[in-house]
């Protein structure tokens, strides 16, 4: 539901008043800019992925049970390794803590 005119005046008037009494409260309420996926990190994640299934494919290929083990494990992980490249964002920077900014500080 949209806010009316009066509404919307009222809460840029806070907004105003809560930036002007306390700036640090302020830079940490405001919202960051939301984190996207990357193209480039979903393809590397999914040849990443590739490698790891073809890893335990290899070691279940492999004579004896301890090297096939070992070797499909290690396709697991870098299954999961490929997974986590490929969900995760390049998002913004984190906020610059409140203590390096001189002009913030009363």
């Amino acid at each position: 539901m949209a806010l009316s005119d009066r509404e919307q005046q009222l809460f840029e008037q806070l907004e105003k008043q809560l930036e002007d009494e306390d700036p640090r409260l302020a830079a940490t309420l405001a919202a960051p800019a939301a984190p996207t996926l990357s193209t480039r990190r979903i393809v590397l994640g999914v040849l990443i992925d590739f490698v790891g299934i073809v890893t335990v494919f290899v070691g279940l290929m492999l004579p004896g049970l301890a090297p096939s083990i070992f070797v499909g494990v290690f396709g697991f992980a870098v299954m999961v390794a490929g997974l986590h490249v490929a969900l995760s964002t390049a998002g913004p920077k984190p906020p610059t803590p409140q203590w390096l900014l001189p002009e913030l500080r009363r």
